[in-house]
């Protein structure tokens, strides 16, 4: 079983992300460039309506094709790969800094992860004791009670002899007759 979001890179790679390029010169990045991730407003859908889309570009371009009303915050490291990212300054304050569509989606698939993992940690609880060994230990399940599968294995023995279905050296068969 492949976790959630493990062929994602592969996925992504085949349709042709990761765009590691200027949007306008299509002069690919170097390694450790400055990218501006930059608002390219258009009007579109069926009613004429203002539209935006995210872009990239690098540094001649930005400065060449965009004049930004609230000017550009300086360049903070992505949140997913670490490249300096510099965007336009807004009346809103932004939750992530992220350098592209692909490290968009990257984070926050790893974020929906992080959000199931702590789900489940948190149903199945913190920790438990174990009913054998009174060890205490973090289960893998909600349902599980024991820490191990050696106390599981003595705990199995201790309910087969135990129980009342050996009468006379002869074991009750599940239909009610004697072997």
């Amino acid at each position: 079983m492949t976790k959630r979001g493990e062929g994602l890179h592969d996925f992504l790679e085949y349709f042709g992300w990761p765009k590691r390029g200027c949007d306008f010169c299509n002069r690919a990045f170097d390694e450790g460039e400055t990218v501006y991730r930059l608002r390219f407003y258009r009007v579109g859908g069926i009613w004429p309506t203002l539209r935006f889309a995210f872009v990239l570009a690098c540094a001649d371009c930005a400065k060449d094709n965009f004049d930004s009303y609230y000017g550009f915050d300086a360049p903070e490291p992505c949140e997913q790969c670490g490249r300096p990212v510099i965007q336009e300054m807004t009346r809103h304050r932004r939750k992530h800094t992220l350098c592209s569509d692909y490290c968009q989606t990257l984070f926050h698939v790893a974020a929906s992860n992080a959000r199931a993992k702590q789900a489940r940690r948190k149903a199945r609880g913190d920790t438990r004791e174990c009913v054998v060994c009174s060890e205490v230990f973090e289960p893998a399940r909600a349902d599980s009670r024991y820490c191990s599968s050696p106390c599981r294995q003595k705990a199995y023995r201790r309910r087969v002899t135990d129980n009342k279905c050996c009468v006379n050296g002869a074991f009750d068969n599940r239909n009610g007759h004697a072997v």
